[in-house]
């Protein structure tokens, strides 16, 4: 499957693991009309898995930090097929979802006062979430079909109740919640 080239900021630097979420979701949500790309950052997720599923209708980009704008603008126009996107600049999860969006998020990995801040800010805002937010998300996610990307070791992470997908390199997994 051909990629495109993505435009992305100088602090941050997707990885293929947000080609592999899309990929696994491609494979177990083939048929999703609406999907929406949360943390979406330059809009690797939404776009790869618009390039692998017949019937996507819409994408929904959900982010906060306005420093990826020109960037998924600039991704966005690369789609080949002619598909409703919205981008909301938010941090909040969108409440007017239908509950057949298919929801998928590379989230930040870490907690705060757990591991090292990257003394970058932008670079501190996509790697690290705060618990009460990374909790709110993961209450809101439950009823949408989901999967998200998360580190396995992480104690927030191992007292969930969830389903691993597929385990990917450095202890990453594709995850939804039971």
């Amino acid at each position: 499957m051909k990629t495109i080239e993505y435009s992305q900021p100088d602090f941050y630097h997707f990885t293929r693991d947000s080609i592999e979420l899309a990929i696994t979701a491609s494979k177990l949500y083939p048929n999703a009309r609406c999907v929406c790309d949360y943390y979406t950052g330059n809009g690797v997720v939404g776009i790869e898995y618009s390039f692998r599923v017949e019937k996507l209708e819409e994408i929904i980009f959900v982010e906060n930090n306005l420093k990826y704008q020109d960037h998924l603008e600039f991704n966005i126009a690369q789609l080949t097929k002619d598909y409703r996107t919205n981008i909301y600049w938010s941090n909040h999860f969108p409440a007017f979802l239908k509950k057949d969006t298919l929801v998928l998020a590379n989230p930040p990995y870490f907690i705060e006062n757990e591991g090292r801040l990257p003394k970058n800010l932008d670079k501190r805002n996509c790697h690290f979430l705060e618990q009460q937010a990374w909790e709110s998300w993961l209450d809101r996610i439950r009823g949408f079909p989901h999967l998200f990307l998360a580190r396995l070791d992480l104690a927030h992470i191992k007292k969930l109740s969830f389903n691993l997908h597929r385990e990917l390199e450095g202890r990453v997994g594709i995850i939804s919640l039971k």
